[in-house]
């Protein structure tokens, strides 16, 4: 609740804050593992002052441009739309506003899902982001298991 602790803790200390519990092992998943949010110890300490210039006070003014177009699009196609009664699913009009963002920040893509709502890009990240795909469960549960017991669970799945 205090503020200044918090402005203490997540600027001037955050070098006593580097190891997060990890969900996914880096030798199950090379790509989520080596997520700045569950990296751990020299690793994150090497990483974080790679990501930081990508978080300057002008890159986030320009990022803040980007985001605003894409709210901007999405409104002006729900007005366009006012003439006549729509129902909407709130999830799915976020799910799209978020691809947009994803799309124009992080890619540098305009994509402008919420008018070609299944744009090559949404598909994708959809994709990517099952988490009920059985791939997602498998890595996620193998990173629970040392790897040599994985061994033996997968060879004995193999024998039967």
């Amino acid at each position: 609740m205090d503020p200044k602790l918090i402005k203490r803790i997540t600027v001037k200390d955050f070098e006593h804050f580097v190891d997060h519990r990890s969900f996914i092992a880096e030798e199950v998943d090379s790509l989520w593992g080596k997520n700045l949010v569950l990296l751990k110890g020299d690793k994150w300490k090497q990483m974080r002052p790679a990501v930081s210039p990508s978080f300057t006070s002008s890159k986030m003014k320009f990022l803040f441009g980007l985001m605003s177009e894409c709210a901007e699009n999405c409104v002006e196609f729900f007005l366009e739309k006012s003439d006549i009664a729509i129902g909407l699913d709130v999830l799915d009009v976020m799910n799209h506003y978020a691809n947009d963002i994803i799309a124009s920040t992080a890619f540098g893509v305009s994509v402008d899902s919420t008018r070609n709502r299944d744009n090559e890009f949404y598909v994708m990240a959809k994709e990517a982001t099952n988490f009920n795909a059985n791939w997602v469960k498998l890595t996620f549960f193998s990173s629970l298991i040392p790897p040599v017991k994985l061994i033996k669970v997968m060879k004995y799945i193999e024998r039967h």
